[in-house]
């Protein structure tokens, strides 16, 4: 944790909205950043660190499903996670806004934009997921990842070498451990 942060909730259509807010919380002014998938907020606390130390505002959201917010009953799209995601602005009294998002979260964010037009300050987008048709539904047809928990626990170890080899052994430890931990509900 940041020496500033502030950790808290807003209400969406998925109940609650998890958020680490860090910085002054007098700055009207904020970066927003939202995760890849299946990442959580956890992902940016290096992050927010390095931007309250060059006094910017973030807010690093949980989408719904990850971390501690609450998670949707079905599939959401990308759009429901935007309409999900903005309360958080007004909530925090936010009158600036540059949307950050990695993976899944860059598209996440092209998708909020629109959602708020006055506040919008800009867009920053880290490997933003481009497909065509034909890979969007070979991708979807791949199984996903077993989240099964079995009785020796080997399901940890499968989610924790998965998260390693992702980030090819780059992510801290800590980081590596507070995304497997929050992974599995």
């Amino acid at each position: 944790m940041t020496r500033h942060e502030r950790r808290g909730y807003v209400s969406s259509p998925y109940g609650q909205l998890h958020y680490r807010d860090n910085g002054d919380p007098n700055n009207r002014d904020a970066i927003l950043l939202l995760h890849q998938t299946a990442w959580s907020s956890i992902q940016f606390q290096g992050v927010q660190q390095y931007l309250e130390e060059a006094s910017i505002r973030s807010v690093a959201v949980d989408n719904p499903g990850y971390g501690m917010s609450d998670g949707p009953a079905d599939c959401p799209t990308i759009e429901d996670y935007a309409i999900a995601i903005a309360p958080i602005v007004d909530h925090l009294g936010l009158e600036q806004v540059v949307i950050a998002g990695h993976h899944t979260g860059s598209s996440i964010a092209a998708a909020l934009a629109p959602h708020l037009p006055a506040q919008l300050a800009g867009i920053a987008m880290h490997a933003p997921s481009l497909y065509t048709d034909e890979e969007r539904s070979a991708l979807l047809g791949m199984p996903h990842f077993d989240q099964t928990p079995q009785e020796d626990g080997s399901h940890w170890l499968k989610r924790w070498e998965f998260a390693r080899s992702a980030t090819a052994g780059k992510a801290k430890l800590t980081s590596t451990h507070l995304s497997v931990s929050m992974f599995f509900d």
